[in-house]
């Protein structure tokens, strides 16, 4: 079975990739950033990321996903983001990964449930900033580095994922799925 991260800078496209993937049948597993800064905002914060707990909420909405996809058995299955990425994303806020991001990150590396090569989707060129999304391209660009930085250092290849349309990137992801699985 193949398990396969899409990772990059935010407003790369990858959950547009994943929905496109979703409607060909395959088995999706949904970023949790999004959702872990709305329930944040329902909570009563106005800035999550002031919340020093934020990283872990992220942390356990992942986990429980990924968890539920693992024990389903399927013939392959994308992911949009994993806990590396949290990690990534505190090492970009400048904070050490609290012990449940090492945790989650030292299970994922133990249980080698994911391939090892992960697509890195590069960003379009732009990015519409929103109330979440507030880096700048070259900000988000420099996210997306900080993301392969620490995917290599935890021994995983990025197969990077081009700025094309919609269907070319899906196709070019299946096809190369289909190769290292």
């Amino acid at each position: 079975m193949g398990r396969h991260i899409l990772t990059g800078a935010p407003g790369a496209g990858k959950t547009t990739i994943i929905n496109a993937l979703a409607q060909l049948g395959f088995d999706i597993v949904r970023e949790s950033f999004m959702d872990g800064y709305a329930q944040q905002k329902r909570a009563g914060w106005s800035d999550p990321f002031q919340n020093p707990a934020f990283l872990d909420e992220i942390i356990d909405l992942q986990v429980q996903r990924q968890d539920a996809a693992f024990a389903y058995k399927c013939q392959q299955q994308f992911f949009d983001r994993s806990v590396l990425c949290t990690m990534a994303l505190s090492r970009f806020m400048g904070r050490s990964p609290t012990k449940k991001i090492q945790q989650a990150v030292d299970q994922l590396l133990q249980t080698g449930r994911y391939n090892k090569h992960i697509f890195f989707v590069k960003g379009l060129g732009s990015i519409a900033s929103d109330e979440v999304r507030t880096l700048t391209y070259k900000e988000a660009e420099e996210f997306a580095e900080v993301h392969r930085q620490v995917y290599c250092e935890n021994g995983f290849i990025c197969i990077d994922v081009p700025a094309m349309s919609v269907q070319d990137r899906v196709a070019f992801i299946v096809a190369r799925a289909n190769t290292i699985n």
